[in-house]
């Protein structure tokens, strides 16, 4: 078995956590909920950063912003592209 070495694990860890982030906004819906209960959601992902992300709330907020922005551009774009395939 091949051991990792340190910042292997490193970069293990946060490609991790960056792929726990990117499935609970994915799979949240955040229609639904409330943002202070998607910041609850935030810190239960990253329990070790709780304090460091209470600070950046309005950071996480955007974030989420444009994440559904970006979700309800490519609804539209969809769309119109099948109207454009019906015309």
């Amino acid at each position: 078995m091949v051991q990792k070495s340190e910042p292997q694990i490193s970069i293990y860890f946060k490609f991790k956590q960056v792929c726990s982030s990117i499935n609970l906004l994915s799979e949240t819906d955040l229609e639904k909920i409330s943002m202070t209960k998607f910041y609850q959601l935030v810190f239960d992902v990253y329990p070790e950063h709780k304090f460091n992300l209470a600070n950046r709330k309005l950071f996480i907020k955007e974030c989420v912003r444009k994440y559904m922005q970006k979700s309800l551009d490519d609804e539209q774009k969809l769309l119109d592209e099948q109207v454009q395939v019906i015309d």
